[in-house]
């Protein structure tokens, strides 16, 4: 015997429903629907499998198209397909990303290895202020990184990367100064501040993509978008290199969206996928067989 939450209770009662009458259900009844449920996932898949575009595509593609599938056969909720897909599309993309970030940023494979272990920002603040400025990495200290970490990973007022990432320097020179004189922080290598910064906002960037929403990861993007708009149109910090050559904007630079790094296809895919949960005229079946083929289009581009 099973019992089932959602019923008609106008039907019944009031002592059937004390009863529990209404919750009643025949276990056959269960497994029809549980069979119906395989059988549709069955077809979902077959079909896909005998469609012109998992035939005529390579082995690779064939074989992640196949995978896909059957991540997203018995999912119901549209929502929950859509953040399945956004994240296997970056996926696709991801490592060539980190690659061109280090290249723009220079940074070492050491310092990318790092950007994706989950203490990074820890590991990197301790090392720059015990190897640095030369800083006994006290309980209290501990017990700061702790709380600014924690603020930088939830993130609730959706602040930038770039700003999270100012955060984390302003903490740093924080510290040197309060051990030293004012000022004290200027003496720190700025190569390796600059390493520490790269990787910091490469490393939350990464745990964005694998964390969020794509939903909020658009919200995010807009707003970062402004920011360096902004920034470009007032330019408030402008660097001299050492043969006394301006660098305009320099702070721009940094200040690109993470998702905007990845291709435009891709982008417009996850868009077009975020567009289709939100049509209540797209029915679910309709909506994993819509997925199928966006992600087969991002494939090919691959």
């Amino acid at each position: 015997m099973s019992y089932e939450q959602d019923f008609d209770y106008g039907m019944y009662t009031e002592q059937e429903i004390k009863a529990g009458v209404p919750h009643f259900r025949d276990d056959s009844e269960i497994e029809r629907e549980e069979e119906q449920v395989r059988r549709l996932k069955s077809e979902f898949i077959e079909g896909v499998l005998q469609h012109r575009i998992y035939k005529n595509n390579s082995l690779y593609i064939m074989r992640r198209i196949k995978e896909f599938t059957q991540k997203i056969s018995d999912i119901e909720n549209k929502d929950e397909i859509s953040e399945i897909f956004s994240k296997e599309a970056y996926s696709l993309e991801i490592e060539s990303v980190i690659d061109s970030f280090a290249k723009k940023e220079s940074i070492g494979v050491t310092f990318v290895r790092l950007s994706q272990e989950a203490d990074c920002i820890t590991i990197l603040i301790k090392r720059m202020l015990s190897k640095f400025a030369f800083l006994p990495i006290t309980e209290e200290i501990v017990l700061q990184l702790k709380a600014l970490t924690t603020v930088i990973y939830r993130n609730p007022l959706k602040v930038s990367v770039y700003d999270r990432v100012g955060s984390i320097q302003s903490f740093i020179h924080t510290k040197v100064d309060e051990e030293f004189d004012k000022g004290s922080y200027k003496l720190l290598p700025s190569a390796e501040m600059k390493n520490l910064l790269s990787t910091a906002r490469l490393h939350l960037y990464l745990h964005e993509i694998k964390n969020l929403n794509s939903s909020i990861l658009f919200e995010l993007a807009v707003s970062e978008r402004s920011q360096m708009h902004n920034e470009q149109a007032i330019n408030t910090d402008t660097r001299v290199l050492k043969d006394k050559k301006l660098i305009k904007n320099w702070k721009v630079r940094h200040m690109t969206p993470f998702i905007d790094m990845f291709s435009g296809l891709l982008t417009q895919k996850v868009n077009d996928a975020k567009t289709l949960e939100l049509d209540w005229d797209v029915d679910i079946f309709t909506f994993r067989k819509c997925v199928v083929n966006l992600y087969n289009d991002i494939l090919h581009q691959q």
